[in-house]
């Protein structure tokens, strides 16, 4: 996910650089008087450390109805929440928002709640959003749209370098030897690549 911030040459302070606002990674342990949630805040995002294990996301992933739900999805989800700070401050940035995703203002708390009762009940969320969780708020969508996206870039990047180096040695399909799906600005392409 870092590097996928390095190549947008997204700036991302880290705290170091940007105490309130930077970037840092808690990576926490659940104890017995003390529940770690995945999740994101001014900046910090927190990871449960038992998320590393497979069994116990797997299990997760049943419980929650998450079935897109892996350790790089979380950093590149909860980088999603962190990049709505930055990128919709102003209010033209935050109307453009509300077009796409819906009214952000609604209760955080009171949508969850909601969608956590219906999990697993909706069978029409496919038509207007990219995984069952992004119907439970507008900044869960827009987090939810921004880890699929980065997650077809990176996987396009992958193909796109091991695919160039074997059409290189047979000469085949010159022009996606120069296809990168970082600076491709459109979506279009990307999708039908």
């Amino acid at each position: 996910m870092i590097y996928s911030l390095f190549r947008w040459n997204l700036d991302v302070p880290s705290r170091e650089k940007n105490p309130a606002r930077g970037l840092a990674f808690d990576f926490l342990e659940e104890f017995e008087n003390r529940q770690v949630s995945t999740g994101h805040a001014e900046g910090v995002i927190t990871i449960n450390i038992a998320e590393a294990d497979d069994s116990v996301r797997a299990k997760n992933r049943q419980l929650l109805n998450e079935p897109y739900r892996t350790l790089l999805g979380h950093f590149r989800h909860e980088i999603g929440h962190y990049l709505w700070d930055l990128f919709f401050f102003d209010q033209r940035a935050r109307n453009n928002f509300r077009m796409h995703f819906g009214d952000e203002s609604a209760d955080y708390q009171t949508s969850l709640n909601a969608y956590y009762q219906r999990a697993g009940k909706s069978e029409d969320w496919q038509q207007s959003h990219i995984t069952e969780y992004a119907t439970s708020h507008p900044w869960e969508d827009w987090a939810e749209t921004w880890a699929h996206y980065v997650h077809m870039v990176d996987t396009l990047e992958t193909f796109f370098s091991s695919a160039s180096n074997y059409m290189q040695r047979i000469n085949q399909n010159a022009d996606l030897l120069f296809f990168d799906p970082y600076r491709e600005p459109d979506f279009e392409k990307i999708i039908s690549n």
